[in-house]
């Protein structure tokens, strides 16, 4: 029995320990935002985003482009939340997947929602974190367009 308990309470500890250190991420963007969001990694001109009341603030344009500093806020494991400028919560887009026992998302694939991130970089340009603001279904049809 120590020997099927001991793994586990391991594994607990670590990853409890990891997720208290970590500063949240948060985004705010126009009201009415949708589309995909671009961070672009500029470390000579673009905005340094520190920790503003415990978490790291990102105030994104109508543009959707963003030039920061440092993509750091990303690389540990982090809470992601984001929300207009007018303060409504953009739910997330693990709420509209179905549960590993089949079930039913909390939200339809047609809510809009904020898709998680993905690093691309191309030839010499800067590398840049893409998110997506909109329904799963509009997600998944400007995924389509970005294949070459």
């Amino acid at each position: 029995m120590i020997r099927t308990v001991t793994p586990l309470f391991l594994a607990l500890a670590i990853c409890c320990g990891c997720s208290h250190n970590r500063t949240p991420v948060h985004f705010i963007l126009p009201e009415g935002f949708d589309g995909p969001i671009r961070l672009i990694l500029d470390e000579a001109e673009g905005a340094e985003v520190t920790p503003t009341d415990g978490k790291y603030v990102y105030n994104i344009p109508a543009s959707g482009v963003l030039r920061v500093t440092s993509f750091k806020p990303f690389q540990p494991l982090h809470v992601q939340t984001a929300s207009y400028d007018d303060g409504m919560t953009i739910p997330q887009d693990y709420e509209t997947w179905t549960g590993p026992n089949g079930d039913a998302p909390s939200l339809g694939k047609d809510v809009v929602v904020f898709h998680g991130g993905g690093t691309s970089q191309r030839n010499d340009d800067p590398p840049v974190i893409t998110f997506f603001v909109g329904s799963t279904i509009d997600y998944e049809a400007w995924q389509q367009d970005q294949k070459p």
